[in-house]
Parts: C-alpha cells; sequence; structure tokens
C-alpha cells in the first residue's frame, strides 16, 4: 500500500471530511532512523496493540554492511506494509495521533518516515508528535519498570550510538558523555567482518555483535590476548568515549592469528576471539560507567541511583552480566528494557510521544506539519560533557578491584543524604 492508495485503504469519512474521534486515545509510531522499519500502535494507558517490524540485518549482511541509500528503499518499500498491518489490527478509527523519529539518524532514512507521517495526519486529520529517536530509547524502560523516576542515569549503546546521559525529565537530558569515533556496536561488527561470520551460513540472518555475543558465552577472552595502550582519556571531557583504537588493535591481532594458525584451529577459536573482542568493550564501558557515578556522588546527584541502558547491545548478555556486576558495587538499580525494545522499534516512539504529551507538549496540528523538519545530528539534550570535572583518578578493573577502588566504592556506597537533595543539573554545573 503506497501513501497515493492510503485513501482506498482508509474509511471514505477519513479521507474526505471530519468525523468525530474516538474517546479511546491511540497512537500509531513510525520508526525509521536507519536500519529498522517499524510502526506499532499504542493506547493511552500504554498497552500495545500492534506493533510490526521489518528487520533489514539480513539484507545489508549480504551488502556487506550498512548502507543508507539501500536502508532508504527498503523503508520506502516496506513501510506502508507494516502501516497496513497495524491498521488492520486495530482499525483506522482508532488512530488519535501520528508519533515519528525525527532526530536523530540518517536523514535520507528520516524523510522517509516523516513525509509518510504527515500525509498519514493528512489522511486521519490528526495531530503529529515528533520524537528524538535516542531519549525513546532511555524513556521506554518507564513503560516496563513503573518503579524508574527521574532522574536517573541512562547508557545507550547501539551500532550507532554510544552515550552516557543524565535524565532530568522526557524533555530534560544532560549529555555526559559520548564517543568520539565509533559506537560498540559497530565495533563488534568490524570484528565480526574481520573474522568472517558474515560469510559463514549460520550467521547471515544475525547482526556481527549478535553473532559474537553469543559465541562470548562459550569463550574465554584470557585466552586470546588483544595488546593496545589503554582506554584514552579524552582530555577535558572524562567521560566521552574512544573505540576507533582498540578495534585497530583488536582487527591486527584477528589478522595475525589466521595468518600463521590452520583454519581448523581458527575456528576452534571463534569463541575466545569473541569472548576477548566482548571483554575490550565492556572494560571500555564500565571504566567510564565507574567515572561517571563518582562524578554524579561528588556532585551529590545520585540520590536515585538508577542506571537505565538501551540500544541494540543492551541486549548483550556478556555486557549485561558485567553491567549487573558494576550496578551491584555501585548500590545502582539497573533496568534494561526487552530486548525487542532494545533494537530501533516504534514501541518506544509511541511511549515517549505518551509521555511527551502528558508533560506539557502540544501535539503539531495538520496545518503547521510542514514546519517539523529531521535533523540527523541532534544531541540528546543540554551538551555538559566539558562540565564534567572528576577530582579523583577511577578506574575498573575487569576482574579484580584494587585497595583504592574499595575504598571509593565504600565512600560512594555509605554517602547518605535526604531525598529531596537533588537539585538542578543545571544549577550544580554553574557551581
Amino acid at each position: 500500500m503506497t501513501l497515493h492508495h492510503l485513501k482506498y485503504f482508509l474509511p471514505k469519512q477519513f479521507c474526505f471530511g471530519a468525523v468525530t474521534r474516538n474517546l479511546s486515545k491511540t497512537t500509531l509510531a513510525i520508526e525509521t532512523s536507519f536500519d529498522n522499519t517499524a510502526v506499532a500502535v499504542i493506547s493511552s494507558d500504554n498497552r500495545i496493540l500492534a506493533d510490526e517490524i521489518f528487520d533489514q540485518v539480513k539484507y545489508h549482511n549480504m551488502t556487506g554492511g550498512t548502507d543508507p541509500r539501500f536502508a532508504k528503499s527498503l523503508h520506502k518499500r516496506h513501510l506502508p506494509k507494516i502501516t497496513e498491518k497495524c491498521l488492520l489490527k486495530i482499525g483506522a478509527t482508532n488512530i488519535d495521533s501520528v508519533a515519528v523519529t525525527t532526530m536523530p539518524g540518517r536523514a535520507i532514512c528520516l524523510e522517509i518516515g516523516l513525509q509518510y507521517a504527515k500525509d498519514l495526519c493528512r489522511r486521519l486529520e490528526v495531530p503529529m508528535i515528533p520524537v528524538h529517536h535516542m531519549r525513546a530509547h532511555a524513556v521506554v524502560a518507564r513503560m516496563y519498570h513503573s518503579d524508574i523516576c527521574y532522574p536517573f542515569l541512562t547508557l545507550l549503546i547501539s551500532g550507532g550510538h554510544c552515550l552516557l546521559a543524565l535524565v532530568e525529565s522526557v524533555d530534560q537530558f544532560w549529555l555526559l558523555g559520548e564517543s568520539l569515533d565509533i559506537a560498540p556496536g559497530h565495533f563488534l561488527d568490524c570484528v565480526a567482518n574481520v573474522m568472517g561470520l558474515n560469510e559463514m551460513e549460520q550467521f547471515k540472518s544475525k547482526s556481527g555483535g549478535a553473532v559474537l555475543d553469543s559465541l562470548a558465552i562459550c569463550g574465554d577472552p584470557d585466552l586470546f590476548p588483544i595488546n593496545y595502550r589503554g582506554i584514552r582519556m579524552c582530555g577535558g571531557t572524562p567521560l566521552n568515549f574512544s573505540f576507533s583504537g582498540v578495534l585497530a588493535a583488536t582487527k591486527r591481532a584477528v589478522v595475525k592469528f589466521k595468518q600463521v594458525n590452520s583454519e581448523e584451529y581458527f575456528e576452534e577459536m571463534l569463541p575466545h576471539i569473541a569472548a576477548a573482542a566482548m571483554r575490550v568493550v565492556s572494560k571500555h564501558l564500565l571504566h567510564k560507567l565507574t567515572r561517571c557515578m563518582y562524578f554524579l556522588h561528588d556532585k551529590s546527584i545520585d540520590d536515585n541511583r538508577t542506571l537505565v541502558v538501551s540500544g541494540g547491545c543492551a541486549s548483550s548478555r556478556v555486557l549485561t552480566e558485567d553491567l549487573n556486576k558494576l550496578c551491584r558495587l555501585r548500590n545502582y538499580k539497573l533496568f534494561i528494557p526487552p530486548p525487542n525494545v532494545c533494537i530501533d522499534n516504534a514501541v518506544m516512539i509511541g511511549y515517549t510521544a505518551h509521555e511527551m504529551v502528558e508533560s506539557g507538549f502540544e501535539p503539531i496540528r495538520c496545518e503547521d506539519l510542514e514546519t517539523v523538519e529531521v535533523d540527523g545530528f541532534a544531541k540528546i539534550g543540554n551538551d555538559a560533557t566539558r562540565s564534567v570535572n572528576i577530582s579523583k583518578h577511577i578506574t575498573s578493573n575487569f576482574r579484580r578491584l584494587t585497595m583504592s577502588e574499595f575504598s571509593i566504592a565504600n565512600e560512594i556506597n555509605g554517602f547518605e543524604r535526604s531525598s529531596n537533595s537533588f537539585g538542578s543539573f543545571e544549577r550544580i554545573l554553574k557551581h
């Protein structure tokens, strides 16, 4: 079903005139930021009435990587189809608003979803709610865990993003750290390609990161050493991430190992190589998280001690296990949404739209739709990366803690203050 033919699918009165709206408020959500085409319908009480995802992974694997132009063509082809499936389930007359991802992502992919949403809004005569993709990744955890209260710390890790942010509300985010080069998911995909996993028949339907994670469960990272100088400190931005250096070191180690060993022995070592690659990512994430937790403690803004981890890499069993260990040590509550909403999906877009409206956001009326534009490089919120200052040398040992680490852990865990001591992060930065 194309946009041109949408009027033939919808009931006639929804194409050519105003009608009385259904009292049950529902939102149809659209997600096309890059590598998944997704549509969902969320009720006013946050029940998922319909949820459709067209997974592009196997198609991109056939071309050797994600190509934005190819992704755009897949969005254009499959968005009308999965929208039709959702509308058939719940009925077009039950849609009261349309939510759509408008930032960040690949602009040519975002444009497909936005234009489709605009046409849909006009056909149904309903308003639009533009949603920030990365904010939705963080906020959707509240749909599944009612005890997540603002403010909370979020770590978003995927194939295209890696960032740390303090979330004060659905529309107030403070960016504490981000990747200076590549994201952890991209790191893992590159390592998987060097290992040749994408050419193995049993792995062609999965992303490189997902394959490495499944292999690493049975591997021993100590059996495949990766030599690199250490974690980049990032100067005046101590919570920023950098994976390019360790990626180069990991690729060199894999290529050298393949050259000097038989193919049979290399295949035997695949789980151990995967475990070593996963450790590299985990070590970097834990290091920055440890520093971040100390910073929030030092500024007296960690009352809730809550960490929400989302994004495609949050589905990793290896990373989740290590994050759990760190949170237990730091007395943090760890929340991770279900795997189906860690990947790019429309459920998170619909839920975030509801929170936005509840917090006072006014949906865009049909006559103002042309004012809505995409922004492929939008930040998650206020950039506070250069305002972060850490007074102590904080590190995180992957396998064991030094005495200084135990001391700092006890200092953080033993810190007590009244529950209402949290202040505005903006005020704290000024001081």
